[in-house]
């Protein structure tokens, strides 16, 4: 990534820290999980939001939306 630089994305939340491969077979993120591989990628965290990226079976599923760059 360039400096400086943008990186938005949107993953699924997980409660428990760290990350896991649900078993619908997508991965979870803890917002904490987010920031520590963040900061030590040397990116810093812009926003961490909640959001509802998808639905299954007509049900929200809960998400984040990231936005993190790169400093100059």
């Amino acid at each position: 990534m360039y400096s400086p630089g943008w990186f938005f994305f949107n993953v699924e939340a997980r409660e428990a820290d760290g990350w896991e491969l649900s078993r619908n077979n997508r991965f979870t993120h803890s917002e904490a999980h987010i920031r520590t591989e963040a900061a030590r990628c040397g990116l810093d965290v812009l926003a961490v939001e909640s959001c509802v990226p998808r639905r299954e079976h007509s049900a929200p599923v809960a998400g984040f939306a990231v936005a993190l760059c790169k400093p100059a």
